[in-house]
């Protein structure tokens, strides 16, 4: 029986690109399961042209609304971080070649086995189709682009277009460190897509039915800690510079959840739009609300990881003294 690692280590370079991008394209479809599963069905909105309607929606890869922030950030991050640590897994799973390419080089600096491009292309392509669907039907059921449409439709499609194009973005990022050979980088890109994650699980779980009212706010809350928990447990914090991981992973789970709870009010309350100084007054005290209420969450993780990497140490330390 031929072992995986074997077996991928056969892969021509065609083969190795045309798996990138199948796994890119699965990541992202992954990542809109839940949308799917909900109907994929655009959310009512203010601007709709025809008010009957709002009951039977059009169907839409994307829940573009600007009282879906979270959702939108979680379905177009996750995919990023389902596609980085797939690749990354594979890529070490390939059997190093007998003879090293480049003698001068670190085995982090050479060249990969399995390229990460065609899973970022493959993963692109998905969410762009996604993004350009969706923001279609949105311009046209509003529509933005008749003369006597309101006037608010046009920067409102803009607006959701390029917000969505954003999480794009941000779903690349987290797809690239957490794909890196090197594993500082790594485990930030999984810190970092820790709050779209609690996200995601939070929608999937609504859809499903298997979570009441009360325990989804709970999930959201709570769900990022073991996430930040095990990814800077495994990163460790030797050499000293990945205690910059660590920094920077905690402020991710602190100030994420706060911002994209600040953006999603802010946005769902037009409102607020149209006064300046009331739209910054309301946005810092969201901001301040949300940011003291993840500091228990933060510590803990903290504590966990800590916990948990200082076990690990003590048990590399035990194994060596009893081989010694």
């Amino acid at each position: 029986m031929t072992a995986p690692h074997d077996a991928l280590g056969r892969l021509s370079a065609r083969a190795r690109i045309a798996l990138g991008l199948a796994i890119g394209v699965v990541s992202g479809l992954l990542g809109l399961l839940p949308h799917l599963l909900s109907g994929a069905r655009l959310p009512a909105q203010d601007l709709w042209l025809d008010p009957g309607s709002s009951d039977r929606m059009p169907f839409a890869l994307l829940p573009l609304s600007q009282n879906h922030v979270v959702t939108i950030v979680s379905v177009l991050v996750v995919p990023g971080l389902l596609a980085g640590l797939a690749g990354r897994t594979i890529e070490r799973r390939m059997p190093a070649p007998r003879t090293r390419p480049h003698p001068y080089l670190s085995p982090d600096d050479e060249p990969r086995r399995f390229p990460t491009w065609p899973v970022s292309t493959g993963l692109a392509v998905v969410a762009a189709l996604a993004v350009v669907q969706s923001g279609l039907t949105l311009g046209e059921g509003i529509g933005a682009s008749a003369a006597q449409s309101d006037p608010r439709a046009p920067l409102f499609v803009t607006g959701a277009v390029v917000g969505a194009v954003g999480a794009g973005l941000l779903g690349q990022l987290v797809l690239w460190l957490s794909a890196s050979r090197q594993r500082s980088f790594s485990a930030l890109g999984i810190s970092l897509a820790a709050v779209p994650v609690a996200g995601w699980l939070t929608f999937l779980l609504s859809i499903v039915g298997a979570g009441s009212p009360t325990v989804l706010p709970v999930v959201t809350h709570w769900a990022p800690v073991p996430v930040v928990a095990v990814a800077l447990c495994w990163c460790g914090w030797r050499p000293g510079i990945r205690l910059w991981v660590w920094a920077a992973s905690l402020l991710a789970l602190w100030v994420v959840p706060a911002i994209l709870s600040t953006a999603q009010v802010v946005l769902g309350s037009p409102s607020l739009l149209s006064d300046p100084e009331g739209l910054v007054r309301t946005s810092l005290e969201i901001f301040r609300t949300v940011a003291a209420d993840h500091v228990v969450a933060v510590l803990v993780a903290a504590a966990a990881a800590l916990a948990g990497r200082l076990a690990i140490e003590l048990a590399a330390r035990g194994t060596d003294t009893r081989e010694a």
